[in-house]
């Protein structure tokens, strides 16, 4: 039996699984070996970071996967708890380094003189927070203009990652601009997707990035521009971790949100 085959979950948690595996772990095959610690594990760890600069969330679920697949393979078994308290103790002493807002800004504006594909995408992530995956996968229906609220309900193949609907305020940027590319003449347009062609961004953003000589970056890290300008400007911790849609954002606060908070309440001119 393959050790794909092993795995258990939603048909979209094991389509991600899968796709992870494939990508980040398949691929150091010839690291495989037959004594197992969890400093190799975290060996591994550092590599993707290094590599691909991804997520915290994507990095536990890596960990699990890699420390399954070492039981699977050689019947060793290394606690994905605690190698997961490991990784992310380590992953928040990393500082998360995002480009000013004057570099930033100039950055969209080339995009929208010469790649409006990467444009859209880029622009609702920056002045939203919002995931890729939720960025490619917001439809019309789920913004609403008469209120200026958006709801989050789905990633662009599947569930939100913590599988919750939130609703975040719609910036007044994404009020002006959304509008310009709004399906017309069509019946059905409110469950028509913002971001028609579905495509992985970070390729176009690499290749502007080194257009403009500025240091890459992931469109993960508009995100964490998001957060990083909101909270240099003021904005309070838990409102950033609300409209984020973390269960906690251990890297900067343990809070929860108040029941009485209402996202219309919230003003998003910080960008």
């Amino acid at each position: 039996m393959d050790f794909l085959d092993t795995l258990i979950g939603r048909p979209n948690t094991i389509k991600t699984y899968k796709s992870l595996y494939k990508i980040h772990i398949e691929p150091y095959s010839c690291w495989h070996h037959e004594e197992w610690t969890e400093q190799d594990v975290i060996s591994y760890i550092k590599k993707w970071r290094e590599e691909h600069n991804i997520s915290s969330g994507t990095i536990k679920t890596l960990t699990m996967l890699l420390c399954r697949y070492i039981e699977w393979k050689t019947g060793n078994k290394i606690s994905v708890k605690h190698t997961l308290k490991t990784v992310s103790r380590q992953q928040q002493e990393n500082v998360i380094e995002v480009p000013s807002k004057p570099i930033l800004y100039s950055l969209l504006d080339h995009a929208k003189d010469t790649d409006k594909s990467l444009y859209y995408p880029m622009v609702i992530a920056l002045f939203s927070g919002m995931r890729k995956g939720e960025v490619m996968g917001l439809r019309w229906g789920d913004i609403d203009f008469k209120r200026n609220l958006i709801t989050i309900r789905r990633s662009y193949d599947g569930p939100t990652k913590n599988g919750k609907t939130r609703l975040i305020p719609l910036h007044p940027r994404l009020q002006s601009e959304l509008p310009d590319i709004f399906p017309k003449n069509c019946d059905n347009y409110l469950e028509n997707k913002v971001i028609s062609e579905q495509f992985d961004p970070n390729k176009n953003l690499q290749k502007l990035c080194k257009r403009r000589k500025i240091k890459a970056f992931t469109f993960h890290t508009l995100r964490h521009c998001f957060a990083s300008y909101g909270l240099e400007s003021g904005i309070d911790f838990n409102k950033i971790q609300k409209i984020l849609g973390h269960s906690n954002l251990s890297t900067t606060v343990n809070f929860y949100w108040s029941s009485k908070y209402k996202p219309e309440d919230i003003d998003l001119t910080f960008i």
